[in-house]
């Protein structure tokens, strides 16, 4: 950020996420040089399809920490389709597979919207955790516990 000179940043912690934030100008022109979208993005950069595969494992780790979950699976949901289409194929390079996307309507005051999620398939559960995994530490628990229960059951070990 030096080549902005003085720049005032500012840094705020939600929960277990930092935030950072400076100057919109700055702001607009990192988004015109990388092709990046701040707010409501509706597709992966570029560049990231064409870096090294620890750099894809973790741009997805760091989206599956803020926009995924852990249940009896991972799912991730967000509001655009083609968005989610290039997650899919972003884990397809590491043999990860997913369920279809599923549509579920809600209720705002401006009408009803959708949010569109996915799951990564039981059977894929491990090699996630091996290839991506998650930072944020209680996903990254209910992981390794649901990992643990299925390994203990017989499911095979996907390295």
């Amino acid at each position: 950020m030096k080549i902005f000179g003085d720049l005032e940043i500012k840094e705020r912690k939600v929960g277990n996420t930092i935030g950072v934030h400076f100057s919109k100008a700055v702001t607009d022109i990192i988004s015109c040089i990388f092709d990046i979208q701040f707010t409501y993005p509706d597709r992966i950069p570029q560049q990231i399809f064409f870096t090294t595969e620890n750099f894809q494992s973790e741009f997805l780790k760091a989206l599956f920490d803020d926009e995924g979950s852990v249940t009896h699976s991972v799912v991730i949901g967000i509001h655009n389709e083609n968005l989610l289409n290039q997650l899919k194929n972003l884990l397809l390079r590491f043999n990860i597979n997913t369920t279809k996307i599923t549509k579920t309507p809600y209720m705002t005051k401006k009408g009803t919207k959708h949010k569109m999620t996915f799951q990564i398939r039981k059977k894929d559960l491990i090699l996630f955790q091996n290839k991506i995994g998650f930072d944020h530490p209680e996903k990254a628990n209910k992981l390794k516990l649901y990992t643990e229960k299925k390994t203990e059951r017989g499911i095979k070990k996907n390295i």
